[in-house]
């Protein structure tokens, strides 16, 4: 008899436990009128099988109505095993909670300071954005002029690369030619002149 009584209350208590956590996903997700607390019991007249069936069908209007539930079960469908825990989690004592906490105590602080910092920062009044807005196409403008400006002084560049490269080519390395050729003809004339005062001399 008592064994009959627990088979038949624990699958009752597990479908109340997925009704509430159902209505539970629906007040956060889709913004039911039903508070997410209360505990909506089901008919006892009622069949197990029928009331699995609308749990389910409420989970897909739940799913119709909001993108997250689909993204989820989704994944759910390709990756079964992200949903499985592999382990049991070991447990924390308070103690170990409390050292955990007491750890970032300092981040808390700083993170509240910065807040209440951005919190204290006064608007800029609505003149001043105004003025900036007005500004606006000037400064587009400025960009315009400025855009033009760069692709000159690019030409610019470019064309005294040209100069310069010219100028190197027949200013220095054409005059270094000049004199190397200018040496090389005073070469061959004092050889020249050199045999010919021996031949004298060697006449006289």
């Amino acid at each position: 008899m008592s064994t009959t009584t627990t088979t038949t209350t624990t699958p009752e208590e597990t479908l109340q436990t997925l009704t509430t956590r159902l209505r539970r996903l629906e007040f956060l997700l889709a913004g039911t009128t039903s508070s997410p607390s209360e505990t909506l019991s089901t008919p006892r007249d009622t069949t197990l099988t029928t009331q699995l069936h609308t749990l389910h069908r409420d989970l897909q209007k739940l799913q119709q109505k909001s993108r997250t539930v689909t993204e989820i079960l989704q994944i759910h469908a390709s990756f079964p095993t992200f949903f499985t825990p592999t382990r049991s989690l070991p447990s924390t004592s308070p103690l170990e909670k409390a050292a955990t906490i007491l750890t970032a105590a300092s981040e808390f602080h700083s993170t509240a300071s910065q807040l209440a910092a951005i919190n204290d920062t006064p608007i800029p009044p609505p003149g001043v954005s105004a003025g900036l807005v007005e500004l606006l196409p000037r400064i587009q403008r400025a960009e315009v002029v400025q855009a033009a400006q760069e692709k000159k002084v690019a030409e610019l560049r470019a064309r005294t690369a040209k100069v310069l490269e010219g100028w190197f080519l027949c200013g220095v390395q054409g005059v270094n030619e000049c004199f190397a050729e200018w040496d090389e003809r005073t070469f061959v004339c004092e050889k020249v002149v050199g045999r010919r005062l021996v031949a004298e001399k060697e006449e006289y």
